[in-house]
């Protein structure tokens, strides 16, 4: 699939807010994003993650931790150290050029600095809403269940 480019301005809303709870659960597709790719000659089923859906998944589990203080101690630390990890180099892989202005802004303890809030930036991504499009089709087919991983 080759997504459209497509524009994308920054907006500071709570669309994308740490509590969008609904708007986290319908940007991931039934399956979780997870298609089958083959079945093998013993007739085991093959599956791939569409990395869109991995990164999301990965933002959404550090996102439930920060917003509600979910444990990430024990086992929930190596699941959290891999999002990390995993989306650090997801953003080194795409490498953002744009230009970000710098100004006056207030920090998190509420002193102002200078810094860059990306606000009102334009990007050029891909189009998502063709990908989604795409991967539901793919799903309706038969290939976006979870079932057999």
């Amino acid at each position: 699939l080759q997504a459209r480019p497509i524009a994308l301005s920054v907006v500071d809303t709570d669309h994308y807010g740490l509590y969008a709870d609904e708007e986290w659960k319908s940007s991931i597709p039934v399956g979780g994003g997870f298609l089958q790719t083959s079945t093998s000659d013993s007739g085991e089923k093959n599956f791939a993650a569409m990395s869109l859906y991995h990164q999301l998944h990965c933002l959404n589990h550090l996102s439930q931790a920060i917003a509600f203080g979910q444990n990430v101690s024990g086992p929930e630390t190596h699941h959290a150290g891999h999002c990390l990890g995993y989306l650090r180099q997801m953003i080194l892989c795409h490498s953002d050029i744009t230009l970000e202005p710098v100004g006056w802004i207030e920090d998190f303890d509420g002193s102002i600095v200078k810094g860059a809030t990306g606000i009102g930036v334009t990007h050029e991504c891909r189009d998502w809403t063709q990908v989604r499009a795409s991967s539901r089709i793919t799903m309706r087919a038969g290939n976006g269940s979870r079932e057999g991983l």
